[in-house]
């Protein structure tokens, strides 16, 4: 996984200092520093090198080993559904485990994205009843709904469907 940093005239809107960490109290990352300023951030890597270990660490959805990440003020997003543990959960089920955890949630963009996205018909299907894509279409709802200042995703360029781009 590299690291680059450029300068900018922004504030940093995501912050880690000294960040060790990964699943199951391995250190895969490993005193890792640096700011994001807003906008569209990559982080690369060959398989097994961490990049969703990261993604956990700065979304707190992992605790630090060592080090601190300064997250912004409406939080930061993750959410991971492709696992057989949600199979059973159903979409509905899924957006209202969610809510809670991130205050700014916009009902109304929520709404609006269940209509343009065609997820209204699947809303109390469970997980194992829906598509890939239309589980990455439960966690793009979510995502854009949460309200969050920063959002932490696996994979984004799977979302760009057709039907997305269309």
């Amino acid at each position: 996984m590299s690291n680059t940093s450029q300068t900018s005239a922004l504030p940093a809107v995501l912050r880690s200092h000294h960040l060790s960490g990964g699943p199951s109290g391995e250190t895969i990352i490993h005193d890792l520093s640096f700011a994001w300023c807003p906008g569209l951030h990559w982080v690369c890597g060959d398989e097994g090198s961490g990049k969703t270990s990261l993604l956990r660490l700065l979304a707190g959805d992992l605790p630090a080993l060592q080090g601190r990440v300064d997250r912004p003020s409406d939080g930061v997003f993750w959410a991971d559904l492709k696992g057989s543990e949600h199979d059973q959960t159903t979409v509905q089920a899924c957006w209202d485990q969610l809510k809670p955890l991130y205050p700014s949630w916009q009902h109304a963009i929520e709404q609006d994205l269940i209509e343009a996205l065609d997820m209204e018909r699947h809303r109390h299907k469970p997980l194992f009843m829906l598509s890939t894509g239309s589980r990455r279409k439960v966690m793009l709802v979510a995502a854009l709904a949460s309200g969050a200042a920063s959002l932490c995703w696996t994979n984004p360029l799977s979302l760009w469907t057709k039907s997305l781009c269309a």
